[in-house]
């Protein structure tokens, strides 16, 4: 990420080089599912089992954090600086973090399934674990889903019920602060009483109830608490899920398969985003996008009430 974010800078002289910036931002999206997967790698290698809810949660706040930052400062950056000074400044961040990480980061105690070999027979049997394809679909359509309502989020509020753009935005503030908050006090409190699967269930249920009624509500003070209070337990429920998969995935699989769910949570969005303004035409209205995700909220909902109720979740 760090080699591209400044390859991406070059792409501004001595004109705008189209070629160029998509090859440096493709570049920098190819190590998405590589800082994804490490997570839960990072995790179960350098904290104790009844800590990792908590390690994960802290470690995926970092996603959020970041989006909500780049919505906030990337338009002052552009207006400030220019197009040139915007990829400078998120240059520098790059390879600041990327030296922090080299000298800051230790390796953790190597284990014997640490070491062994990919192979594409692991993926492929891992995808055939019944528990494994629901929580595969469980990233599609929670955080496709989540990242469709906020990529159409003001353009929702203000046809649904009149909301500025300004004012829109504030709302998709508070869902990702909502998130940053739920996704270290809901693992806190799963590592607390040792169970995973009833938190997971509770944030599902939630969610998909809240997101429903973001289509009808009116008040803008309820649709902030609406938009707060579904970030709050749809985003806290990643880091659960996140946990459940290391252990459905077993020692030494921990990284593959959080990239395998990066993988469908990137599905995800790209297939949301694209059908919510088609549904929009086709119906009149932003309302049944809305409704459609929601429906795909609760019945991963369903689906997860399947997923073994082990001592271990």
């Amino acid at each position: 990420m760090a080699v591209f974010s400044v390859m991406r800078i070059f792409s501004t002289f001595p004109e705008y080089n189209f070629p160029l910036l998509l090859l440096s931002q493709t570049g920098c999206s190819f190590s998405q599912p590589f800082i994804f997967g490490s997570i839960t790698k990072l995790t179960v290698t350098w904290f104790p089992e009844e800590e990792q809810g908590i390690a994960n949660g802290l470690g995926t706040i970092g996603l959020f954090l970041g989006m909500m930052l780049a919505l906030i400062i990337t338009p002052f950056l552009f207006l400030s600086f220019g197009i040139r000074g915007m990829l400078t400044t998120y240059a520098l961040i790059t390879i600041a973090g990327t030296f922090l990480f080299l000298i800051f980061a230790k390796e953790g105690k190597k284990r014997e399934e640490d070491i062994t070999t990919f192979i594409l027979k692991d993926i492929l049997k891992l995808s055939k674990l019944k528990d494994f394809l629901i929580i595969e679909y469980g990233f599609f359509a929670g955080v496709g889903g989540f990242t469709a309502i906020m990529t159409w989020l003001e353009e929702m509020l203000n046809s649904l019920h009149g909301i500025s753009i300004s004012y829109a935005g504030i709302a998709g503030g508070f869902m990702i602060i909502g998130g940053i908050i739920g996704s270290i006090i809901i693992p806190a409190i799963s590592d607390k009483t040792g169970k995973i699967k009833p938190f997971v269930l509770l944030d599902m249920a939630v969610a998909s109830t809240m997101l429903y009624l973001l289509g009808i509500a009116e008040d803008f003070l309820f649709i902030l608490l609406i938009c707060f209070i579904t970030g709050f337990f749809l985003m806290s429920a990643l880091p659960l899920v996140l946990e459940i998969s290391s252990k459905i995935a077993g020692k030494g699989m921990e990284g593959r398969a959080s990239s395998m769910l990066w993988f469908f949570s990137q599905l995800g969005s790209i297939i949301l985003i694209a059908i919510i303004e088609p549904m929009k035409i086709k119906f009149g209205s932003y309302y049944y996008s809305i409704a459609l995700i929601s429906i795909l909220w609760a019945f991963a909902f369903l689906l997860f009430i399947g997923v073994k109720n082990s001592s271990n979740i």
